[in-house]
């Protein structure tokens, strides 16, 4: 090691990647990034195309048998064969505007705070506990569904 240092040949010998190697290298990475990104999106795309293929091709026999009146009536009467799907649209749209009315304003009063006022030491565990409640929900509304209709069935969920 101290000849290598102290010889001035050996020093020589080791030679360090020019500026337009390195750069050549990174552009070479770059595209194949750009590459993997670009197909990663393409599929997206098509997997979006898909579902949206297989939500209208499953819609088709409903719109062919009650027209696009089913979209615009509210009448759900089986023994008449009337079917509308207007209350259950506006059910979800009215809960959902309701959810994004409370969640939006909190949603932004939590990141204020913890941008601007939280203390340091204090904002990594407030902000991993918030994420941890954020995925409760769904979590618990699958487990409350399952426990929810074994009381009002005979037969578990985990049996189905």
């Amino acid at each position: 090691m101290t000849d290598a240092a102290l010889n001035a040949t050996a020093l020589q010998l080791v030679e360090t990647p020019s500026r337009t190697a390195v750069l050549r290298r990174l552009r070479r990475a770059d595209a194949a990034f750009r590459i993997v990104t670009r197909t990663c999106t393409l599929g997206v795309l098509v997997i979006l195309g898909g579902v949206i293929v297989a939500l209208v091709s499953g819609a088709l026999p409903t719109l062919r048998a009650f027209g696009i009146a089913f979209l615009t009536t509210e009448v759900w009467n089986p023994v008449t064969e009337k079917f509308g799907a207007l209350a259950p649209i506006y059910g979800t749209v009215v809960t959902s505007a309701i959810a994004m009315a409370i969640a939006v304003p909190i949603g932004l009063m939590i990141a204020m705070f913890l941008t601007e006022l939280c203390p340091m030491r204090l904002r990594r565990p407030i902000g991993i506990a918030i994420e941890r409640l954020a995925g409760f929900p769904a979590s618990s509304a699958g487990s409350g569904a399952c426990s929810g209709s074994r009381r009002s069935c005979s037969v578990p969920c985990s049996r189905r």
